[in-house]
């Protein structure tokens, strides 16, 4: 019987999915957006108390936000394998090969929204593809490679379309501009934590769309910030815009060709960028409005250092100040990413179906609490460092003493 009710629950869930819409909620969602800020490269390191000296919007931003360390563990500790995960709200990995694009683009010498029709037909009731759309074309391959897992890829996604709530995604972290470089260079991993179960994202602007050249950075490429605020500030209702912003990341992964002195110099001046524009973002939010930072991936620093749980941040136009909660860990400030998924559908109302393993984070008011996060994941990092050299010595042991114990009985 407890099995029967089991499968009763999940099956009422999914029809919830795909059509059991509650009016109701669409009217409470109308006037809501939610900004979801992803910084790739992103780790504790940057929010130490000396760093944000010189860092005023960041530093402010984490005084006022509920702030806690997010638990970003996957199989390759990647950001692809990250963002299938929150889109699927469930562990999930991701493939290399499987990227996004804009409609408009090519892949190969083929218009992507053709690859589209190509591999799933036409979306939805043969309605066309707009040509600022987002696209996963190779979406069948990411799907076979977790079809063991929940609901499926593109859950969130999927259940925030049902719902009516408009879906961006802008910027990326490509390795150079799209025109000159090769496709093992693209990194355009985010539109996979939004995109439905089809592979489609409602709007977006990847690559080139927001980047400018710049001969003295890596890659010879910055984030355009002006671009991504216009086109943040064109934001729908009711929506969920996700930024990537990539500077950070792409100096770490050319970080071999700098000196020490002029890598701390451009990472100054890559922070001090992204806390300018996260200011005027804070600025330009509205009551309803509601702002999550996060990082998908430590950069190579914060990973040798062996702190691998990510900063995430909640703020609104009246936060105060709090520690993120969760259930699922049921320790303050740590939470996992299955947590931040079920908080994104809380955040329109949607309710979150039986079967998703998060819990919507909840709030604590606490105060200094990202000087307590820093210092947790410093005893976090010693009992990492620590482990290798005291648990080799006593398997070791262990071993040795079996074997001498067997030795014994054999000789005896």
């Amino acid at each position: 019987m407890g099995i029967l009710t089991l499968l009763l629950e999940l099956s009422t869930s999914a029809e919830g999915i795909e059509a059991g819409i509650d009016q109701s909620i669409h009217n409470e969602v109308k006037s809501k957006h939610v900004t979801v800020v992803s910084i790739p490269g992103l780790s504790f390191i940057e929010l130490r108390p000396d760093q944000l000296v010189e860092l005023p919007h960041l530093r402010k931003l984490t005084e006022l936000s509920a702030v806690g360390s997010m638990n970003i563990r996957t199989s390759s500790r990647t950001m692809r394998d990250v963002y299938v995960t929150l889109g699927a709200g469930a562990p999930s990995v991701g493939i290399a090969e499987v990227q996004a694009f804009a409609a408009k683009e090519t892949k190969q010498g083929t218009r992507i929204s053709e690859l589209m029709n190509r591999y799933i037909g036409h979306y939805g009731e043969n309605k066309p593809i707009e040509a600022d759309s987002v696209l996963v074309p190779d979406i069948m391959m990411l799907q076979r490679a977790n079809e063991n897992q929940g609901y499926g890829t593109g859950t969130l996604g999927e259940l925030l379309k049902e719902y009516g709530v408009f879906r961006a995604v802008l910027g990326s972290s490509d390795l150079g501009k799209r025109t000159g470089i090769e496709e093992k260079k693209l990194r355009r991993y985010s539109p996979l934590m939004l995109m439905d179960s089809n592979g489609f994202v409602d709007k977006g602007a990847l690559g080139d769309d927001v980047i400018t050249v710049a001969v003295d950075r890596p890659y010879g490429i910055s984030t355009n910030y002006a671009q991504l605020r216009s086109l943040w500030e064109k934001r729908m209702l009711p929506g969920i815009t996700l930024i990537e912003l990539g500077d950070l990341y792409r100096l770490y992964m050319d970080q071999e060709h700098y000196n020490e002195e002029r890598f701390t110099q451009l990472k100054g001046q890559v922070l001090r960028e992204m806390d300018q524009w996260i200011g005027q973002v804070m600025t330009g939010m509205k009551e309803e409005e509601s702002l999550w930072i996060f990082s998908p991936e430590v950069n190579s620093e914060a990973a040798r250092a062996k702190a691998y749980l990510t900063p995430i941040l909640h703020y609104t136009t009246d936060s105060r100040g709090a520690i993120l909660v969760s259930e699922s860990t049921r320790r303050q400030g740590v939470v996992t990413a299955q947590d931040f998924t079920s908080s994104l559908l809380k955040e329109f109302n949607i309710p979150v179906p039986i079967g998703l393993m998060g819990i919507p984070l909840s709030y604590m008011g606490k105060n200094d609490v990202l000087a307590g996060l820093v210092r947790e994941q410093s005893s976090m990092q010693m009992i990492y460092r620590s482990r290798p050299l005291m648990l080799y010595p006593f398997v070791t042991y262990e071993m040795l003493a079996l074997l001498l114990s067997l030795m014994y009985g054999l000789w005896n």
